[in-house]
């Protein structure tokens, strides 16, 4: 949202779309040098350092965003955009609530009838848990503009907030959703907010999942997407809660006095040798999941090409060479680590390697054949008359 505009324009209009076109394409680097130049002819005029506030937030350099806004309030003070984007850039940073609410009221000030302006106050207060507050400014905001998406998704998220004492049951939140999803179906926090109810309130992963790829499909970039989305695939992923059993015990053990020697020995097994296998699981369903939505474009060189082979391949690659690398370190460490005995132990892992890579191909092979007639036999069943 960017309505601010300075009773007198200096720099010609040209400039101006230019900028605005950079803007809202995404070319924000583009966008910066361009409000630079105008700015080196024109330091005083309000409008350009509203602009160049804006990309450098869009850019999250915060500091430059505050500096731009300070001095466009110094020509303007009662500018209600600098207010209000003052009070966003407050609002991310912790401990800053109060002065977000001081500036985002001093841009109401100037501007009663902005809906955006009311959403973002309704926000701030959610994130306090005061939803009674919230409701109000949500609902003026929604009584401003009757279909501001932005409103409406604001009160789904209060009236879904597990703190909220009024919060509707969990049926009534996924109902909710999807009418705003059947109103905006592009709206990638509205996805990961069903997703998210159905992750960690009713416990049905693979609809979390559905929803959480198709947030990823519209926004690549989502972290909150990405992260959600592995947490979840982790919590109906059987391989990975056995590789979690050695730090669950271990929270259990390092209480007990006596068996808290075990319990670190167990944390030190995890954090050692499989965490770096969990690591490299989630990295490759996070692929899988790229390469699913046709988003494989994101990796470049031998990674986008790895990345096209089954998902069984490249895990049981970082299998073989991770054990091996292992296996190498125990036998350097055991034999005192000589020039001699770590020539010896490459040919020991390169054996070991080639011998681990022989019994995963035994397993896998009818595992994968298998798969393979069941798709040839459901492909006939379909096409049968």
């Amino acid at each position: 949202m960017f309505e601010h505009q300075s009773d007198e324009l200096e720099f010609s209009d040209s400039s101006e779309i230019l900028i605005e076109r950079f803007i809202h394409s995404g070319q924000t680097e583009r966008a910066i040098e361009a409000i630079k130049e105008q700015l080196a002819r024109h330091p005083e005029e309000v409008n350009l350092h509203l602009q160049l506030a804006r990309c450098y937030y869009c850019e999250c350099e915060s500091k430059k965003a505050k500096k731009e806004l300070e001095i466009a309030l110094s020509y303007e003070p009662d500018c209600a955009y600098a207010h209000y984007l003052l009070s966003k850039i407050y609002f991310d940073q912790p401990f800053k609530t109060s002065q977000a609410i001081d500036s985002i009221h001093k841009a109401l000030n100037s501007e009663p009838d902005d809906a955006d302006y009311w959403c973002h106050l309704a926000l701030i207060h959610e994130y306090c848990d005061d939803f009674q507050e919230a409701t109000e400014y949500a609902n003026k905001g929604l009584n401003l503009e009757p279909n501001n998406f932005e409103a409406k998704l604001l009160l789904a998220k209060i009236k879904s907030n597990p703190d909220n004492p009024l919060a509707l049951d969990e049926d009534s939140q996924v109902a909710l959703y999807h009418d705003l999803l059947s109103e905006d179906p592009e709206s990638t926090e509205a996805h990961i907010e069903l997703a998210n109810i159905f992750s960690n309130k009713l416990n049905q992963y693979k609809q979390a999942i559905h929803h959480y790829e198709a947030a990823l499909k519209i926004d690549p970039t989502s972290e909150d997407a990405k992260s959600h989305l592995i947490k979840t695939s982790n919590k109906s992923s059987l391989f990975i809660q056995i590789l979690h059993s050695p730090a669950a015990l271990a929270d259990h053990m390092l209480p007990m006095r006596i068996l808290s020697i075990v319990g670190l020995a167990l944390r030190i097994i995890h954090a050692v040798i499989l965490a770096p296998i969990e690591i490299a699981y989630n990295y490759l369903t996070l692929a899988d999941t790229r390469k699913k939505l046709g988003q494989l474009h994101i990796y470049h060189g031998f990674t986008a090409k790895l990345h096209k082979s089954p998902f069984g391949v490249r895990f049981g690659l970082f299998l073989i060479l991770w054990l091996g690398f292992m296996y190498f370190w125990y036998h350097a460490f055991t034999h005192n680590g000589t020039p001699q005995t770590i020539a010896i132990t490459l040919v020991a892992v390169i054996f070991f390697s080639l011998k681990l890579l022989f019994v995963i191909a035994l397993i896998a092979w009818p595992i994968f054949s298998f798969q393979k007639w069941r798709r040839a036999r459901k492909s006939k069943a379909l096409n049968m008359p």
